[in-house]
């Protein structure tokens, strides 16, 4: 058995289990019926989007346990009954269950939780899932826009049906509005624009963002490209005049239109937030050489401008502890790492120089 259908036939038998747990009722929302209102709920709506049933007796879109009432004639796989994607009980499945329902009740749980499942991918085999910033380096004030990239030529997505992306950032900010995602127009998994929906929410208390998009008719596309843009307004830095904002994908699922879960590669990234007071040039990430990367916890860096010292940045915003020696003339250094004392992961290098900032990625193994 394949590991992509071992991890279905798992996800199958824990929402079978949850049948069994929560009962034949319904939590406005929770779609597939396993504890939590979240992105994964919009995938679900998207596969039964369109579809039709009996209403449900003493509807309401409340969070509040509710008699299931008649089931439809249709289940997703691990027979859970198309009913549950009627969120708001009026016989149909369609965008209102989503704006009106799963947004409202969103990060609500009930009963006993089961785990979603999410994918997994191989990185340089699986499509990849990228954050890219449109600006590395942003004052206090500006706008953050990060581009949501979705496979490339060499690793394209085959079978697309729907997304669901959360998101983790370090809230070491004062953020002026809220998170914002704004879908591609006539992107490449929706060509004409009427075939898709999507959400986004943060939840501020968890510094996380939902984002989930589903196409609506049944059919899967293939291709690779933008998804959309994804927005906020630093107001502030609470601690400092310098700070680096990190966004790292947390937990993915990428399905087709049988709630198959497809293989993807997440990602991190960062932007530095400066002070008008403090900004510094923010260089090219070539003038700065570190190898091996990844690496055990000895780096040499080699610099096109002379180094004048170096900060290490997990991606939760917080300063890590290392050791450093720059070499006379500043072109050379080392970085050593104790693993002792801090995780394998990934981090971030800040090289400061009499130029400016070069900034890179430092995985430690």
């Amino acid at each position: 058995m394949s590991v992509s259908k071992k991890r279905l036939y798992f996800s199958w038998f824990f929402l079978s289990l949850a049948l069994v747990l929560n009962g034949q009722y319904i939590w406005p929302g929770d779609v597939n019926n396993n504890g939590i209102v979240n992105g994964i709920d919009v995938l679900y709506l998207g596969v039964a989007y369109g579809s039709t049933g009996p209403t449900r007796p003493g509807a309401s879109t409340n969070w509040t346990q509710q008699d299931l009432g008649d089931l439809w004639s249709l289940d997703f796989p691990g027979d859970l009954n198309y009913a549950y994607a009627d969120c708001d009980g009026n016989g149909e499945v369609n965008e209102e269950d989503l704006d009106e329902v799963i947004k409202d009740n969103l990060f609500e749980t009930h009963g006993t939780l089961i785990p979603d499942e999410y994918s997994i991918g191989s990185p340089g085999e699986s499509p990849q899932l990228q954050l890219v910033p449109q600006n590395n380096n942003v004052q206090t004030g500006e706008m953050v826009i990060f581009d949501l990239i979705l496979g490339d030529d060499e690793n394209p997505v085959d079978d697309f049906y729907g997304i669901a992306i959360t998101l983790k950032y370090n809230n070491d900010f004062i953020f002026f509005g809220e998170w914002e995602f704004e879908d591609e127009i006539n992107a490449w998994f929706d060509p004409s624009g009427d075939n898709s929906e999507y959400l986004d929410e943060a939840d501020e208390s968890s510094a996380r963002i939902e984002v989930a998009i589903t196409r609506t008719n049944q059919q899967t596309i293939s291709g690779q490209g933008k998804l959309g843009e994804l927005s906020i307004v630093i107001e502030d830095i609470v601690f400092g005049l310098q700070d680096s904002l990190n966004l790292e994908v947390e937990a993915i699922r990428l399905i087709d239109k049988d709630l198959n879960t497809l293989d993807v590669v997440g990602d991190s990234t960062f932007v530095i937030v400066s002070s008008p007071s403090q900004v510094h040039t923010h260089l090219n990430e070539t003038a700065i050489s570190v190898f091996p990367n990844p690496g055990n916890g000895k780096f040499t860096i080699q610099s096109t401008q002379p180094i004048t010292g170096f900060e290490l940045i997990d991606l939760s915003g917080r300063q890590a502890s290392f050791g450093s020696s720059i070499q006379p003339g500043g072109l050379s250094a080392t970085i050593s790492i104790d693993k002792t004392k801090i995780p394998s992961g990934i981090y971030f290098l800040k090289s400061y120089t009499d130029q400016g900032i070069v900034i890179k990625k430092l995985v430690l193994e």
